[in-house]
């Protein structure tokens, strides 16, 4: 695991998402970032808990009307909230 310090890239943030999603939804599945992951079994329980998964890993927070399943149902949405946490404004 990276340490707090250390910058998460775009790539990295994205390589980390996609592992927990296989992990989660199945590890021999190659999914595509922009690809809705309901398709697959992703429901609103399994979002949150990726949610507070990635507040966690990766030191961010989101508001709570951000907490919507479509702002996080493909890997890309996922990512690219993410990573706008992380780049100071």
């Amino acid at each position: 695991m990276m340490e707090q310090s250390q910058a998460w890239s775009r790539e990295l943030i994205g390589g980390q998402v996609q592992a927990r999603v296989q992990e989660l939804l199945g590890p021999d599945e190659a999914f595509d970032w922009q690809e809705d992951l309901a398709v697959h079994g992703l429901d609103s329980m399994a979002t949150m808990n990726l949610i507070i998964e990635f507040e966690g890993l990766f030191n961010v927070a989101f508001e709570d009307e951000e907490l919507l399943f479509e702002n996080f149902s493909t890997i890309e949405k996922m990512v690219n909230r993410i990573f706008a946490k992380r780049v100071p404004a």
